[in-house]
């Protein structure tokens, strides 16, 4: 991927991050967004090909680093990639309930929660939520 482009993808990003973090009540948190390309984030987080994000959260201080692989989220669509981030973030929310459940499928269930979660944030941001 060439400089451009990545600089692109990484404003693209940061759009999102910088619109969702005050309006998911995140300001408290000490979050890091990292960027990387595709080589160094799958070695790095033994990640799948198809993997845009992966968050790491201290819960206890309200630290988080979110790795994002840029070459994946250059081939997503706006929809795709504001879901991508509220599901990131999403796990800051949640995140300490996997060690609280002491359950060997805690992530799946974390997984699912967050995509509902995520998924719900959108909705209701586009006035889709119709009660």
């Amino acid at each position: 991927m060439r400089r451009k482009t990545f600089k692109k993808q990484r404003a693209r990003v940061r759009r999102y991050f910088t619109w969702w973090i005050p309006r998911l009540a995140l300001g408290a948190w000490s979050i890091d967004v990292l960027y990387q390309r595709r080589r160094d984030y799958r070695q790095e987080h033994d990640a799948s090909a198809n993997s845009a994000m992966t968050t790491y959260v201290d819960w206890r201080y309200l630290d988080a680093a979110i790795y994002v692989n840029v070459s994946r989220v250059h081939g997503m669509s706006d929809t795709e990639l504001e879901r991508a981030v509220v599901h990131e973030l999403c796990h800051l929310m949640v995140n300490e309930l996997r060690q609280a459940c002491g359950r060997d499928d805690a992530n799946d269930h974390e997984e699912r929660v967050v995509s509902h979660l995520a998924k719900a944030f959108q909705w209701v941001r586009k006035g889709k939520l119709q009660l």
